[in-house]
């Protein structure tokens, strides 16, 4: 089975199962960024609160204005990347051969968590977990079928966290959440909707406490994903939580992002093998309710979102236009930001045909963002900060 990478939904095969829930988006419809490949380099240069390398962001977490961590890849491997209030510094990952890293959550200065797979060639060999103690990573047992996925893993302590992804077995892709209870992780059962022909993936996990949890991914089907899936954890078991018109609204939801018991985002997009809308969906408590955005419904991707309260929120993605159809353009990088009624774009550095993978937010006032930029012959990541006024 073939992995594809993360940030983005660019093959639509249910092959890919999991791996197609990207955060950023799904076709990436064009841009330079799809086309370009990595350099071989990873010199990296440091400018303001940025850090330029030679590779590409998939994710990034925050718990304070002094910490925060970003996850990708070189053409060396895993790229994993700290920021202490002051500057990003590149931090070794202790991560077998053949490692993708997918999601990164944390809690405090000493407590992380970093998930992907490992694979061997085009073959996924099994499913990974890194563990930041404050001083190093190091790889952590981890009780997933054998040749499993990660793409997703959240914490609220540092005896609470979860992981989330797929595993394959006769009958097609099968959801998967394993659990950490502060000594080990454990797998714990979970639904996979019989509506797909290929079964589901998960590629994304919020958590608000011990017993509040989210989990969002997509319903499988020869061709790929067809319909977003949400679950729900109520501090007993998980269950099936989107209704059929949230569900059917996108082909996949790539990240969800929880505050409390009320205030929730999933975000994906419509793509059946072209980038046809970001999808925002929001849960108030009750029930989950889509949210238009100010993008076109055709050509524009993308759906990673954060929240930092129940009036402050993040989404990103891009819009591509006819010229960026056509590969005579590249696509347009967006940054929506929620008020508490509606979705604003807002005015961002980065440059035309980046591809913004991921979002997180500490307050209404600290946030980041995290992607790529591509020139003729490599791919560089990107980092964005929030000041509350700004993206710098």
């Amino acid at each position: 089975m073939d992995p594809v990478p993360r940030l983005a939904m660019r093959s639509v095969t249910a092959v890919a199962a999991a791996a197609l829930l990207s955060a950023a988006g799904c076709l990436a419809a064009a841009t330079t960024a799809a086309s370009a490949s990595a350099s071989a380099s990873a010199a990296a240069s440091s400018s303001g609160t940025g850090l330029s390398v030679a590779g590409t962001l998939v994710d990034v977490t925050a718990t304070s204005a002094g910490n925060a961590w970003a996850i990708g890849s070189t053409a060396k491997g895993p790229l994993i990347l700290h920021w202490n209030g002051k500057a990003w510094s590149e931090v070794p990952a202790h991560a077998p051969a053949g490692t993708t890293l997918e999601s990164v959550a944390a809690t405090s200065p000493d407590n992380a968590w970093a998930v992907g797979s490992i694979v061997s060639g085009s073959t996924r060999k099994g499913a990974l977990i890194l563990h930041w103690n404050g001083k190093a990573w190091s790889q952590v047992r981890s009780p997933a079928p054998a040749g499993a996925y990660l793409g997703g893993v959240a914490a609220t302590s540092a005896g609470n966290a979860w992981a989330v992804g797929d595993y394959h077995e006769t009958g097609g892709f099968k959801t998967l959440i394993l659990r950490w209870n502060g000594k080990a992780w454990q797998q714990v059962p979970s639904p996979t909707p019989a509506t797909g022909d290929e079964g589901a993936a998960l590629s994304a996990v919020s958590a608000v406490s011990a017993s509040d949890a989210w989990a969002a991914g997509a319903i499988l089907s020869d061709t790929g994903p067809v319909e977003g899936l949400i679950l729900r954890w109520n501090g007993r078991t998980w269950t099936v939580a989107s209704g059929k018109a949230v569900a059917s609204a996108a082909n996949g939801f790539g990240s969800v992002a929880a505050t409390s018991a009320a205030n929730a985002w999933v975000g994906g997009c419509a793509c059946a093998g072209g980038s046809d809308g970001i999808v925002t969906v929001h849960w108030n408590g009750s029930s989950w309710k889509l949210v238009p955005t100010p993008l076109p419904a055709l050509g524009s991707a993308g759906g990673a979102v954060a929240a930092a309260s129940a009036t402050s929120a993040w989404a990103v993605g891009f819009t591509c236009g006819e010229a960026c159809e056509r590969g005579t353009a590249p696509s347009e990088p967006d940054i929506l930001e929620w008020n508490g009624t509606t979705w604003k774009k807002t005015a961002s550095p980065a440059p035309d045909g980046a591809d913004l993978t991921a979002v997180a937010a500490v307050s209404a006032s600290d946030a980041w963002v995290v992607g790529n930029t591509a020139g003729d012959n490599t791919i560089d990541t990107l980092i964005l900060h929030w000041n509350g006024s700004s993206w710098t």
